[in-house]
């Protein structure tokens, strides 16, 4: 079987306070578009007990217990007390460490393809909030298309289309991970959080250009190692013809929104003589 695993981005990010468990009460506005990891998925049924293999063409992916498909597949065969061999083969094209969902993606659409081949008919919603288990990402990954999600991510709305719209994405030639951004984030020195009802008025109602003007990220302020680097690249962006910019996640990929497909091209042509990882791409509902 094969599957595609679609990344994303937060069109605005919230902080809205640390929790007793360590994680962040957070409102997010997550996109999904059209760049993917290819995933080649072969399981035996017959097999007695539960074997996985992994196979990726990126070798910074581990291959082991430590990988979302892995950690996915051994929770979702152990709650359903199922049997197999399985066998994963990953062809990366989401950059890692980026904040482009990539990972929790390839995990997600394994639980959503193993509820298919054992013929489980598990649904959708219940997916998503069992999934929150392996991460803050998962239900939004199972879901998919344009969504506010708030709590750590497990309390999900889904929301109008916003498809078809041209983003550019450059990933520096450094990442982040998520808990050195979250270490070094500082809930005092948010400047603004965005205000969720008006963005999302702008949203189900396709204010294209009213969404673009509040696309914002908190994590933008932390103090982690480069993040000055990233609110250049942003400014770089709007100055090559992007309405707007903004980090996606806990970054370090940047984005920027057109609305003319050949300023794109031509700021895509630019930003490649600087960058190895930068992507054309667009928004869809899916």
């Amino acid at each position: 079987m094969k599957l595609r695993s679609y990344g994303k981005i937060n069109i605005f990010l919230n902080i809205l306070g640390k929790r007793e468990d360590e994680y962040h009460n957070i409102e997010t506005l997550i996109q999904r578009i059209d760049l993917f990891d290819d995933i080649y998925l072969k399981v035996d049924k017959e097999f007695q007990g539960v074997s996985i293999e992994i196979e990726c063409d990126n070798p910074q992916i581990p291959i082991d217990h430590r990988n979302l498909c892995y950690k996915a597949c051994i929770w979702f065969m152990g709650k359903y007390r199922l049997n197999g061999k399985v066998h994963i083969k990953i062809h990366k094209n989401i950059p890692i460490c980026a904040g482009l969902g990539g990972g929790t993606s390839n995990g997600a659409e394994i639980i959503k393809a193993l509820n298919f081949i054992y013929d489980l008919n598990i649904p959708v919603d219940t997916l998503c909030r069992e999934s929150i288990v392996l991460g803050a990402d998962f239900p939004y990954c199972i879901l998919g298309g344009s969504v506010l999600c708030e709590g750590i991510g497990e309390k999900i709305i889904k929301l109008n289309s916003f498809k078809d719209k041209i983003i550019l994405i450059i990933k520096p030639n450094f990442g982040f991970s998520t808990k050195d951004v979250y270490d070094n984030f500082d809930l005092y020195n948010i400047k603004y959080n965005i205000d969720k009802n008006i963005i999302i008025d702008y949203f189900n109602n396709n204010k294209f250009y009213d969404v673009c003007s509040n696309i914002s990220n908190v994590l933008e302020y932390s103090y982690v190692k480069n993040m000055d680097v990233i609110r250049k690249l942003k400014c770089k962006l709007i100055n090559s013809g992007a309405i707007n910019a903004s980090m996606t996640g806990s970054g370090s990929a940047v984005y920027g929104i057109f609305d003319n497909l050949y300023l794109a091209q031509s700021s895509y042509d630019v930003f490649k003589k600087e960058f190895d990882q930068v992507f054309l791409t667009k928004t869809i509902d899916d």
